[in-house]
């Protein structure tokens, strides 16, 4: 392929792009609720010389073992991920290669002003979604949309994921890797500073609930306050967290980071009253683990 071509075409399908990038910021795609941003592309990957697909997702998924629930409620019946193939010449003499992509967002941040209106400056797009990861959605129609403009006829395969759920621990893409699906190689569209990473953290989600004895504050010595364990929990992980991270050290591609497998604590729910020690309270956080530790190890 002629790389002039190739930069000349990019540049030609450029404005296209964004103004694809800027439509998909405008869904309030967060998880579960992906199902309009999916029609949304299921249409606009159609337009490519390319086999879409839609694949039906199934409330069967939440048994699956390693089904990840932070979000509780979540259903799954009437949703589906999207498959987009262009195939090879069919010869054999080439590999096949599978791209994936989300289409769900994180929550806004607080005070995040117009987080589903996009906004470019310079030359780049701002707005939720936009680095993570509808941004990396719209370079694959842009990649697809190049390869038709010049018609390339690659030997193998290009085949996209575009899933729901990744940042809830990746449902969307565990439902497609039950379908058996098969590539000589993955690359997985994740923000990275133009670098290729063969590898990258893991995650657990946590949720601990604790039990207490509640009483208001006039009685001193008889309550059992569910809020101060919360407390004392999040001291033994945070130690938990810091051993971990000093026994996961001499893993090249990841030392040059400070802390490249954080912990989060993300919510803590307990209480009614300010007077009155609370019997319950729920924590829930996630905690990052890196390729010298299972997730099974680190959850037990």
């Amino acid at each position: 392929m002629d790389i002039q071509a190739i930069r000349q075409a990019v540049d030609q399908f450029l404005p296209e792009t964004e103004k694809l990038l800027c439509d998909l910021i405008g869904y309030p795609s967060t998880p579960g609720q992906e199902h309009e941003v999916m029609l949304f592309l299921d249409e606009r990957f159609r337009d490519l010389r390319a086999a879409v697909e839609r694949v039906p997702m199934s409330d069967d998924l939440v048994n699956d073992p390693d089904y990840s629930t932070p979000v509780p409620d979540i259903t799954y019946d009437g949703r589906f991920n999207l498959r987009v193939a262009r195939k090879g010449t069919g010869d054999g003499s080439g590999n096949t290669v599978l791209f994936n992509a989300h289409t769900d967002v994180v929550p806004p941040s607080e005070g995040m002003p117009d987080p589903w209106q996009a906004r470019v400056q310079d030359g780049v797009v701002f707005g939720r979604g936009a680095c993570d990861d509808k941004g990396q959605v719209a370079t694959l129609y842009l990649v697809l949309k190049v390869l038709d403009a010049l018609g390339v006829q690659l030997n193998g395969d290009v085949i996209a994921h575009l899933v729901c759920e990744e940042e809830n621990g990746g449902n969307g893409s565990l439902a497609m890797a039950r379908r058996g699906e098969e590539a000589d190689a993955c690359i997985v569209l994740e923000a990275s500073e133009n670098k290729v990473f063969t590898s990258i953290r893991g995650a657990v989600w946590f949720r601990i609930v604790f039990s207490g004895k509640a009483g208001h504050s006039g009685q001193a010595g008889q309550t059992r306050s569910a809020l101060l364990m919360a407390r004392d929990a999040i001291g033994i992980l945070e130690k938990y967290h810091a051993d971990l991270l000093a026994s996961s050290r001499g893993l090249p591609l990841f030392d040059p980071y400070p802390n490249p497998m954080p912990i989060t604590f993300g919510r803590l729910q307990a209480g009614n009253w300010p007077a009155a020690a609370p019997s319950r309270a729920v924590l829930e956080g996630v905690l990052g683990l890196l390729p010298n530790k299972t997730k099974e190890e680190i959850c037990a």
